[in-house]
């Protein structure tokens, strides 16, 4: 039913605690993530979120992310890779630090002027601050978001699970990416799935030589893979630190 699955979408775009949305080509048609406190908060969060749909959703998986590595999109910049967790770890920030987010969090690129000018605090001051938050792990990077589809590329996200998850296994994992260049992103999770992986590749021919290889790394090792399309994503700026 076209029509309820846009107003599932509609209803998805306007939720708070979903942060990203994704459709795809493949075994799946949505995914998407939500931001939320505890399990409890998130069984309340979904339950409200599909309800009144349910006969819309023919199968589901929900995944737990525990980390996530980003490399450098080595096609257009230079190598690099850093990983941070997504497992929940309470920061105490005050009003000042949440002001100052808050900023940043509608423009990431704003200028200690600009922030002065919006917040009412001093450059110093704040120059100061969000080296606390850096440091502390608050502030984990400064993004710039490029569409990929608009310079000629096609995004695939690969599910794999494996007989050994170890990290021995994830180590190997990282560098069989770094060494393609065309894996954005591995995401550890719990759930059906160990790994979500991101690869970019400018044709269906370049996916397949990408795959083939890795198979052949992995064959011991792989209990289950597959593979999508993501044909549009979109993300959602975060909720107003409070």
């Amino acid at each position: 039913n076209e029509k309820k699955n846009e107003e599932l979408l509609e209803r998805i775009r306007k939720d708070p605690s979903v942060y990203w949305l994704g459709t795809t080509d493949g075994p799946w048609n949505l995914g998407l993530t939500l931001l939320v406190k505890s399990p409890k908060d998130f069984y309340e969060q979904y339950s409200l979120l599909i309800r009144d749909f349910e006969e819309q959703i023919r199968s589901k998986e929900i995944l737990i992310p525990v980390d996530i590595t980003l490399f450098s999109r080595a096609f257009l910049l230079r190598e690099s890779e850093y990983m941070y967790s997504l497992t929940p770890i309470i920061q105490r920030v005050d009003e000042k630090d949440k002001n100052i987010l808050n900023a940043l969090e509608s423009d990431a690129r704003m200028s200690l002027i600009d922030i002065a000018k919006q917040t009412s605090f001093n450059t110093s001051f704040i120059r100061n601050r969000l080296k606390v938050l850096e440091k502390e792990k608050i502030i984990i990077n400064y993004g710039t978001g490029v569409n990929l589809r608009l310079l000629g590329y096609t995004m695939y996200r690969i599910a794999l699970s494996m007989k050994e998850n170890s990290e021995r296994v994830f180590t190997q994992l990282k560098a069989f990416a770094k060494k393609e260049g065309k894996i954005i992103h591995i995401i550890r999770s719990i759930g059906k799935w160990d790994y979500e992986i991101t690869l970019v590749t400018v044709n269906y021919e370049e996916y397949t030589q990408i795959m083939s290889r890795f198979k052949e790394q992995f064959k011991q090792n792989i209990l289950f893979i597959q593979s999508s399309t993501t044909k549009r994503t979109e993300i959602f700026q975060a909720k107003k630190i409070k």
